[in-house]
């Protein structure tokens, strides 16, 4: 629990800073209703309530702050319905602060400002490739606005794989929803293969995992599995065994807690 806790803390304190001195600087209401929009559901069970105490802690005694119920939603890895909680809450009077966790509503935030309130975007996965604006004093230039940038390791885990298995045809095992919407992240997986001269197979993840599994091209002679966090454990343990069936190779993103699992 500390090391998740301390996860979110930039986050957090970035938004303390960031956010309430805005509305300090415009009539301060009686209370600061905040909105948490999820990309998926586990992540408003688990992360939520981790977001809401770091912010009472860290806020709670200058600043009446109240999280409603139905204004911390997710979005199930549905790009439309993570567009619809952005278009809500940005209109909605009783939401003060919007905070977006999850790479898919960190994407549609930083496309949709400037902004008449205070909004921040946990995670952006690189500023550069998604076109989400950065200034001298690292900062977004965009009213309203600040992003948190994910800890994306993809440079150094291609690297580290290739040095344990020199593969030629890579299968990238990712939710759909990315490919489908941030093209850009798998721009960037494809520009670091480039240097390895290998061809990559990209294996999108819908609703059941298994036929993604399934799925997987023949020539594939490895597997780099990306983000697949709105399962169950017991679902991930199944996903690796029937992984592990096909006898590749294979690198993930999340790292140890999948080698825990299998």
């Amino acid at each position: 629990m500390r090391n998740k806790r301390i996860f979110f803390r930039p986050l957090l304190l970035y938004l303390t800073i960031l956010s309430f001195y805005n509305l300090d600087a415009q009539v301060q209401p009686d209370q600061i209703n905040i909105g948490i929009i999820l990309d998926y559901e586990s992540a408003r069970i688990y992360y939520a309530p981790m977001i809401i105490n770091e912010i009472n802690t860290l806020a709670g005694s200058r600043y009446n702050i109240q999280f409603p119920g139905d204004k911390i939603v997710s979005g199930d890895y549905d790009f439309r319905k993570l567009q619809q909680y952005v278009e809500q809450f940005l209109i909605d009077e009783e939401v003060d602060i919007i905070i977006g966790v999850g790479g898919l509503v960190s994407e549609i935030l930083a496309k949709s400002g400037p902004y008449i309130k205070p909004v921040l975007a946990y995670s952006i996965f690189h500023s550069g490739l998604q076109n989400v604006p950065i200034t001298s004093s690292n900062t977004s230039g965009v009213k309203n606005f600040g992003y948190s940038l994910f800890p994306l390791s993809m440079e150094r885990d291609l690297e580290t794989f290739h040095n344990i298995y020199q593969f030629d045809n890579l299968g990238f095992i990712i939710y759909e929803e990315y490919v489908n919407n941030i093209p850009s992240f798998i721009d960037y997986f494809l520009g670091f293969l480039e240097r390895y001269d290998a061809e990559a197979e990209i294996i999108p993840v819908g609703m059941d995992f298994r036929m993604a599994i399934e799925n997987i091209p023949e020539g594939v002679d490895a597997i780099y599995v990306g983000f697949l966090y709105d399962h169950t454990v017991e679902e991930l343990r199944e996903f690796i065994r029937l992984l592990n069936e096909k006898k590749l190779p294979t690198f993930t993103m999340i790292g140890r807690p999948y080698v825990e699992l299998g």
